[in-house]
């Protein structure tokens, strides 16, 4: 499986926050096809989840794929300025099942001290566009609750992951989910 630069994303793309916050479904996609798709992971590992900053911007750092061909939903996205507490997340979990990990943005005000469990949906606290600060992967889900890996670091929660309450769109985990074509890819890490 080819791994791509998760701290390029973080460091380079300026129209993010770095570590301060994202948006992965507006400006990163965006970043990435600028740039002409990313380095590799190995090339440029990531950092941030240790130290806690963005780190500088490397140059230089040769793209090896990963180049943004387009995306879609996996679920009707949440129209902005709305509150979106009913998202449709047996769409979200069918898709989840029948094509890829999905990109989701979430408030995670809460997840800063979590160990272990399932996260409710009362800890999360706004569903808000505005409260959307924190894009992460959703990797599957088990009853009861989604499997999210977060980014910062394996030390983080169960071994980098995070279980949100499921069917309570839980820090807005339906809210906005995407699936992206990857458009080439020249090396397999």
């Amino acid at each position: 499986m080819t791994k791509f630069s998760v701290q390029q994303l973080v460091s380079c793309d300026k129209d993010d926050s770095g570590c301060d916050g994202g948006d992965t479904l507006d400006y990163a996609p965006a970043y990435i096809k600028k740039a002409g798709g990313l380095a590799l992971e190995s090339a440029y590992p990531y950092t941030s989840g240790k130290t806690g900053k963005t780190g500088k911007c490397k140059k230089g750092v040769a793209t090896a794929g990963g180049d943004i061909a387009g995306y879609t939903w996996a679920t009707k996205s949440c129209p902005e300025g709305s509150k979106c507490k009913s998202q449709d997340e047996a769409t979200l979990r069918a898709n989840v099942a029948t094509t890829a990990p999905a990109a989701i943005c979430v408030n995670a005000n809460a997840w800063q001290d979590y160990k272990k469990g399932v996260l409710s949906s009362k800890a999360c606290g706004s569903f808000a566009y505005n409260s959307m600060d924190h894009c992460v992967q959703l990797v599957g889900y088990t009853p009861g609750y989604w499997i999210v890996r977060n980014s910062w670091g394996a030390n983080y929660g169960i071994d980098g992951y995070i279980h949100l309450e499921m069917d309570k769109n839980t820090c807005g985990v339906a809210d906005y989910a995407s699936f992206f074509q990857i458009k080439n890819s020249t090396s397999t890490n």
